[in-house]
């Protein structure tokens, strides 16, 4: 989906506000997005059981899996605590974060939203007060009502402090492994998000795919297959009776 269309969406929900069903709303949606009806009844398409799950598959502990502070007591019981980023502090307001404690380099972000990152690589450049500003709207957004992705209706909206880190770029790109029931079956990679952004997907032996999702694939392939195939994968340990799953790797 390109960005024009996914603001115009955007647009469009807040036009429609929280009066119209999910159903309905998604079969809008759809129509919109992709020109064509949305089959619920009997989805055959990555982007109709996709739909089809927002509306049927509605289980507690995906609105666990999908809170940032949550979901790391269930990676370290499935996995290990080794696996996720170091985190500083959690807090339900802008103002609770005290500064002075936190280390030079770090990130914040709400724990129920996208978009939401302040990311500080000099705490003496910081600029408190924008940040402030950015962490107490996204605080007041509930991410479930653009899209209708229930997970994330009921979860509370706090902000997060974890280790800033990056790779030999000097930035850090990240892996979505697109998980079902428990295996990896396609891995999503974005590069240069904050300047030259570009996504690439690949299938389960590393080869890449042609697809395009509103993002430009890397002129060059940003890993060789070799190197890629050298990355490890997540271990599904504890999810394999999640039906579908994205896990993130950087």
């Amino acid at each position: 989906m390109s960005k024009k269309m996914n603001k115009t969406l955007k647009s469009l929900a807040l036009s429609f506000g929280k009066l119209v069903p999910d159903k309905l709303y998604l079969k809008i949606f759809y129509k919109k997005a992709l020109g064509k009806k949305l089959d619920l009844n009997n989805p055959v398409t990555y982007n109709e059981k996709i739909q089809w799950m927002k509306l049927y598959y509605r289980k507690k502990i995906m609105t666990e899996l999908v809170d940032k502070y949550e979901v790391r007591k269930h990676i370290t019981k499935a996995i290990g605590e080794e696996y996720l980023f170091p985190l500083y502090g959690v807090w339900d307001s802008p103002e609770e974060i005290d500064y002075d404690a936190l280390p030079d380099q770090f990130v914040l972000k709400c724990t129920h939203d996208s978009g939401s990152v302040v990311i500080c690589k000099d705490k003496s450049k910081l600029d408190i007060p924008a940040a402030k500003a950015k962490l107490s709207k996204h605080l007041k957004r509930n991410y479930y009502w653009t899209n209708r992705e229930w997970p994330y209706k009921n979860v509370p909206p706090r902000i997060i402090a974890e280790k800033y880190m990056e790779d030999e770029t000097g930035e850090l790109r990240d892996f979505k492994f697109l998980c079902f029931n428990g295996i990896a079956k396609m891995i999503e990679l974005h590069s240069g998000r904050f300047e030259k952004h570009t996504q690439d997907f690949y299938d389960a032996q590393w080869k890449r795919l042609d697809i395009i999702q509103g993002v430009p694939m890397a002129d060059e392939l940003p890993y060789q297959r070799r190197q890629l195939q050298n990355r490890s994968r997540p271990k599904a340990r504890g999810f394999q009776k999640i039906q579908f799953r994205s896990a993130f790797l950087y």
